[in-house]
């Protein structure tokens, strides 16, 4: 379901943002509950919703961490242990952290790392979520995304998504505009769940803002992991225009 955000034809991009914040934040209040537990993707995206969550209580609920955030070169922009207490605080709900960073530098170190009970133990609990929210990655545009401005990715990998036509990131797993992914190198060093292993959640909000995440919207719906969009009007208006041609 496409839930579209008002703004005026003048708002500007943290406006936008704002806006489509403010209604994502309305829907996860209405739908997460007692016993629930929700997986959230890091990202300025997710940071403005958790902002506008006013409290409301749940019993045994959880919210985890859908992908790591470390990041060796930039470890000060790390920002999701706030972000995820922040949802936590608001649900009155527990909070399961994903100790690991963004990117390996290796897969084989991701191979060993998931035999690990600790992670395991994240990896089933994200895997059997309720409910998940992230937005799509970009690298380009007016506000880059924090995989790309962050320092999690050094030059080399910036120009290896380039050259496989990457259009941006769903969980920090990196998508084509056709939603293709499986062949991209980058992703079998991601920590975020891929699309087929995102789709397993029932219920999957994508909430974005801005006509520089269109490639990315349209990478994400052909990959099949939205099944609710909060979206601000402008940007609706463009995805259907690439979309159809018009």
């Amino acid at each position: 379901m496409v839930h579209v955000a008002g703004t005026p034809r003048a708002a500007t991009e943290p406006q936008r943002l704002d806006s489509v914040a403010r209604a994502a934040a309305a829907l996860l209040a209405d739908w997460f509950g007692d016993g629930m537990t929700l997986a959230v993707a890091w990202g300025t995206t997710a940071s403005a919703v958790a902002a506008q969550l006013h409290p409301k209580a749940t019993r045994n609920a959880l919210v985890v961490q859908m992908n790591g955030a470390v990041s060796a070169r930039s470890p000060e922009t790390v920002q999701s242990p706030a972000l995820l207490s922040q949802m936590a605080t608001a649900f009155g709900a527990s909070l399961l952290p994903f100790p690991a960073p963004a990117f390996f530098d290796d897969e084989r170190t991701r191979t060993l790392m998931w035999r690990e009970s600790t992670v395991r133990r994240v990896l089933e609990v994200r895997n059997g979520a309720d409910l998940a929210v992230f937005s799509v990655g970009a690298f380009r545009g007016p506000m880059i995304s924090q995989v790309y401005s962050g320092g999690y990715l050094a030059e080399d990998a910036v120009r290896e998504l380039v050259a496989h036509r990457v259009v941006g990131d769903v969980c920090t797993v990196f998508l084509r505009e056709d939603g293709t992914y499986a062949d991209i190198g980058l992703n079998r060093r991601a920590t975020g769940p891929t699309p087929l292993e995102l789709r397993r959640i029932p219920r999957r909000l994508c909430v974005v803002a801005g006509d520089h995440k269109v490639p990315g919207v349209l990478g994400a719906l052909r990959a099949g992991v939205v099944t609710d969009l909060v979206i601000d009007e402008r940007t609706a208006e463009a995805v259907v225009r690439r979309l159809f041609g018009r």
